[in-house]
């Protein structure tokens, strides 16, 4: 690999050799369904740039991002230290998360952050007193999956219900995927990691909604 490879001499997407290599890496480490293109890569300092760059691009200021609870705590900050994006907690009244049932829960806060005034009690996303009360609407679902803190992988089935709501309620469907390769067969745990690439979207999603994220810093 070049001293070029990882700068921006191709275009700020990153080089071409580079993302060459990643999609090659997408399509049979992550068995894409569809086949990854470098033209479809966009490479960044790292999935906290992204993520950070996801909200700016797919939202505006006060708008709101779905997220499941528990969660990653640094999401609220990188979604809303420069875009202004609230992270949207939710929640699932002791129901399993990683079921398709999942849906309904994510369809509630939806409906309540949209439709009540997206008063802060809504949001999970730190201290919201020190925050301008939101007046935006629900842009994106952000799945992380092998998910993080808790460790257990979404099944095909639910996968494919999360996309459908999200393809239903026209908001994007971001599948944060960087523990996708430090995941390990547990006869104890439930499904095994599928990546939001390998799903067949006809029917379910437009494909344009649909955003797949992974970093190396997680590599074993």
């Amino acid at each position: 690999m070049d001293s070029f490879t990882c700068t921006y001499g191709s275009g700020p997407t990153g080089s071409v050799a580079l993302r060459s290599a990643l999609s090659m890496l997408f399509n049979q480490r992550f068995r894409s369904f569809s086949p990854v293109t470098p033209a479809q890569l966009v490479v960044s300092s790292g999935v906290t740039a992204i993520l950070e760059s996801l909200a700016w691009t797919l939202a505006d200021p006060e708008d709101g991002i779905l997220v499941g609870r528990p969660f990653y705590s640094a999401f609220p900050n990188d979604f809303y230290a420069r875009a202004r994006v609230h992270t949207v907690g939710v929640g699932f009244c002791g129901s399993d998360p990683f079921a398709p049932s999942c849906v309904g829960h994510y369809e509630r806060a939806l409906r309540e952050w949209n439709g009540n005034g997206n008063s802060s009690s809504s949001s999970s996303d730190g201290d919201n007193s020190r925050r301008p009360r939101a007046t935006g609407c629900v842009r994106a679902l952000v799945l992380v999956n092998p998910h993080n803190p808790l460790g257990e992988c979404y099944s095909p089935q639910t996968l494919r219900e999360i996309m459908r709501f999200c393809g239903r309620e026209r908001i994007h469907f971001v599948s944060d995927e960087i523990y996708a390769l430090s995941s390990y067969d547990n006869p104890r745990s439930g499904a095994k990691f599928t990546s939001a690439l390998s799903i067949d979207t006809r029917g379910i999603i437009d494909p344009a909604l649909v955003h797949v994220l992974y970093g190396m810093s997680k590599v074993p």
